[in-house]
C-alpha cells in the first residue's frame, strides 16, 4: 500500500516535469525567433532615424545658408518617406512584442496550473505519509521485517522516501522561482508595449507637423513653378538626349562583340581547312566568353553592389515621378540621383571597360563602364579620372561629383542598362 503511493505520486511528478519540459521546448522556439525579428527591427529603426537625422541636418544648413526653395522639396518628401517607413517599422515592433507578450501570459498560466497541482498532490502525500511514517509507525516497519536482508530494504526504501520527498519540496521551489521569473520578465514585455505606444504616438504627430511644413513651404513657391515647369521640360529632353546616346553605345559594343565572335569563328574555321580537317565551326559559346562569364558575375551581384559614393542619400528615384510641386509634370529619370557631400568621389560600382566618356548639358560629365553585357553610367561629374578602353576594377575611382544647379546640391546620377533595358539601381545596390 506505502509503496504504491509512492509510486503513484513519482509517476504524477514526472508528468508535471516532462509537461513543464515541454512547455519550456514549445515557448523556447517562438520566443527565440521574436526575439531576432525584435532585434532586427530595433537595428532597422535606429537606421531610419540616422537617415532622418541627415537630411534634418541638410535642411537646417539650407536654411541658415538661404531661404528654402524648391530644390529642397525633395529632401522634405524624402523626410516624409523616412518617418512613414519609422511608423511601419514601430507598428511590426508592436505586432512582434503583442505575440511575445501572448506566449509569456500563456506560459505564466500554465506554469500556475502545474503548481497549483503539484501543490495539491504534494499536500495529500505528506498528509498521509505523516500519519503513516511517524518514528513509531517506521520502527514497527523495520521491525516486522522477516529477516535481516528485508530489514535493510526497509531501512533503504525508508530513506529513499526522505531523499524522495527533499527533492520534490527543491522541484516546487524551482517552479515557484519559474513563475516569478516569467512575471517580471511579463511585466517587462507589459512596459516595452506602453512604451513603443508611446513612441508612435510621437513620430505620428511628427509626420503630420512634416507634412503640414511641407504644404506651406509648397504653397509659398507657388511663383517659382514657371521656370521650374521650363527645367523640368528641359532636363526630360536631355534626359532622352543621353538615353539616346547610351542605346547607341550599347549597340555598337554589342555590334563589335558579333563581329569579334564572327572572326574568331572565321579564323578557326581557316585553320580547321589548312589543317585538312573539314568541320562546321559554330560562334563560341557567349556565356563561356570573358564577357559571358562577367555578365553572369554582375547579374549574380544583384542587390550586392557597393555604393557609388561613401555618403549618399537617394532623392530622386528610378522611372517616371510626378514633381512634387507640380504633379502635372513628370520627371523621367533612367536611374538614380544620390545626393551626397560636395567633392565626393565617384566610384566603380564592379569591375570593366570603360567604353564611353563624354558630356552633356545639366548631365555635366558622364562615364559609361561595360560589364559583359551590362552597363552601368555615372552622371554629373565635374571631373573624370578614367580614359575610354580602361580595364578597372570595383571600387576604382572614376571622378568627383559636381553641384547642380537644378537640384541646388551636390549628387550623382547613377544608371544600369541590360542590353537596351533599363535597371532600378535601387534594386542591385546594397541597401543602407
Amino acid at each position: 500500500m506505502q509503496n504504491t503511493k509512492i509510486k503513484v505520486f513519482t509517476y504524477s511528478l514526472l508528468k508535471h516535469c516532462a509537461h513543464g519540459l515541454l512547455i519550456l521546448l514549445i515557448g523556447i522556439n517562438p520566443l527565440l525567433g521574436q526575439n531576432i525579428k525584435k532585434k532586427e527591427l530595433q537595428k532597422e529603426y535606429t537606421n531610419i532615424l540616422k537617415e532622418i537625422k541627415n537630411i534634418q541636418n541638410s535642411i537646417d544648413k539650407t536654411t541658415r545658408e538661404r531661404s528654402i526653395g524648391v530644390h529642397e522639396i525633395g529632401l522634405l518628401n524624402n523626410k516624409i518617406e523616412k518617418r512613414h517607413k519609422l511608423i511601419s517599422n514601430i507598428q511590426s515592433q508592436t505586432t512582434v512584442i503583442e505575440s511575445e507578450l501572448k506566449i509569456k501570459t500563456s506560459e505564466v498560466g500554465n506554469i500556475s496550473v502545474e503548481i497549483s497541482k503539484l501543490k495539491e498532490e504534494y499536500i495529500k502525500l505528506i498528509l498521509w505519509l505523516n500519519k503513516n511514517h511517524n518514528s513509531v509507525n517506521k520502527l514497527a516497519f523495520i521491525m516486522e521485517a522477516h529477516n535481516f536482508k528485508e530489514a535493510y530494504h526497509r531501512i533503504q526504501y525508508i530513506k529513499k522516501y526522505s531523499d524522495f520527498r527533499a527533492r520534490q519540496s527543491i522541484y516546487l521551489i524551482h517552479q515557484v522561482d519559474r513563475i516569478m521569473e516569467k512575471i517580471n520578465s511579463l511585466n517587462d514585455v507589459k512596459k516595452e508595449k506602453v512604451n513603443i505606444i508611446e513612441i508612435n504616438k510621437s513620430q505620428q504627430k511628427e509626420l503630420t507637423l512634416e507634412k503640414h511644413n511641407r504644404d506651406q513651404v509648397v504653397i509659398k513657391l507657388d511663383h517659382e513653378l514657371s521656370d521650374l515647369r521650363k527645367k523640368i521640360m528641359q532636363k526630360n529632353e536631355q534626359a532622352e538626349a543621353i538615353n539616346r546616346k547610351i542605346r547607341k553605345t550599347i549597340d555598337d559594343e554589342l555590334r563589335k562583340e558579333l563581329e569579334r565572335r564572327e572572326a574568331a569563328r572565321i579564323r578557326a574555321a581557316k585553320k580547321d581547312a589548312a589543317a585538312g580537317v573539314n568541320t562546321k565551326r559554330e560562334p563560341e559559346d557567349y556565356t563561356k566568353t570573358p564577357e559571358g562569364i562577367l555578365s553572369a558575375s554582375f547579374k549574380e551581384s544583384r542587390g550586392l553592389l557597393p555604393w557609388p559614393v561613401a555618403n549618399g542619400e537617394v532623392t530622386t528615384r528610378f522611372g517616371r515621378q510626378p514633381h512634387p510641386l507640380a504633379p502635372d509634370l513628370f520627371i523621367d529619370n533612367s536611374g538614380v540621383d544620390i545626393r551626397t557631400s560636395p567633392n565626393s568621389i565617384v566610384k566603380a560600382v564592379y569591375r570593366g571597360e570603360v567604353v564611353r566618356v563624354f558630356e552633356m548639358p545639366t548631365y555635366q560629365n558622364c562615364i559609361m563602364v561595360k560589364h559583359g553585357d551590362f552597363f552601368t553610367v555615372y552622371s554629373y561629374l565635374k571631373s573624370v579620372n578614367v580614359q575610354e578602353g580602361m580595364e578597372i576594377s570595383a571600387g576604382h575611382v572614376l571622378g568627383m561629383c559636381g553641384h547642380d544647379e537644378t537640384h541646388g546640391y551636390s549628387l550623382v546620377n547613377l544608371q544600369i542598362w541590360h542590353y537596351q533595358n533599363k535597371q532600378n539601381p535601387q534594386n542591385w545596390l546594397f541597401g543602407r
